[in-house]
């Protein structure tokens, strides 16, 4: 009788301990998903923004809108002159004017 009533004794807290670790797990495998969906997009964001401030970028986004200029000044007819101003002005939206030579500066304002 005894060995029995031991058992049961143990058993009494035994469901709801079980039941509570599962939740307790199941809450912190979802809740780092969803921290991680939360971090991830403002970390990524943070990366571009560093990486548009870099002297690579800025140095390869000029390289690349003279290499458009020069493309649409030996351009031939005007659909290839359109097509290369319409590259160009997407390239040069979100690029600071205030890094781009002059003649890209005057360039850019000429096919707008």
């Amino acid at each position: 009788m005894s060995y029995q009533r031991d058992i049961n004794d143990g058993w009494r807290y035994g469901p709801q301990t079980v039941i509570l670790l599962l939740f307790l797990v199941t809450l912190a495998i979802f809740g780092g998903f969803q921290i991680r969906k939360v971090l991830l997009p403002a970390e990524e964001s943070l990366r571009r923004e560093v990486y548009e401030e870099s002297k690579s970028y800025i140095d390869g986004t000029i390289r690349d809108l003279d290499n458009l200029r020069m493309q649409w000044l030996t351009a031939d007819t005007e659909p290839q002159r359109t097509a290369i101003a319409n590259v160009a002005k997407h390239r040069s939206v979100d690029f600071p004017e205030e890094y781009l030579p002059e003649h890209l500066k005057a360039w850019i304002d000429s096919i707008r």
